[in-house]
């Protein structure tokens, strides 16, 4: 929505400050469900029901990897991308966020639909 409403300089301003925000967001949220799995995970394992590493805290790693590599990762690298400097180009980086990000959101999903599941 940025691009199709504003120039394009400030569209970048705009949507860097939104990725900013749901980068750190995902960081936060994706350690809270971690220690939430890590202690569901542990109260299951003294009763013998499971092992202390649970799906959960997996698909928990999995979204906070994908945040850091996603964005933490090719954020300072793009400035340079743009300016022709680095192994990678501009596109390259922007796929391998764009990925990242995807396979953030189908875990992130995976993960809700796990809880759903258990609650019924």
């Amino acid at each position: 929505a940025p691009f199709a409403t504003l120039a394009p300089a400030d569209a970048g301003r705009v949507a860097a400050r939104i990725l900013a925000q749901e980068a750190w967001l995902s960081l936060l949220l994706g350690v809270a469900v971690l220690l939430w799995a890590r202690w569901r995970a542990a109260d299951n394992a003294a009763v013998g029901r499971e092992s202390a590493l649970s799906s959960e805290m997996l698909l928990a790693l999995g979204t906070i990897a994908c945040t850091l590599a996603g964005y933490f990762g090719v954020q300072p690298l793009i400035g340079g991308a743009r300016e022709g400097a680095g192994l990678f180009s501009f596109g390259q980086l922007h796929a391998f966020s764009v990925c990242c990000y995807l396979v953030k959101c189908f875990l992130v999903v995976t993960l809700v639909w796990r809880a759903a599941g258990e609650s019924n």
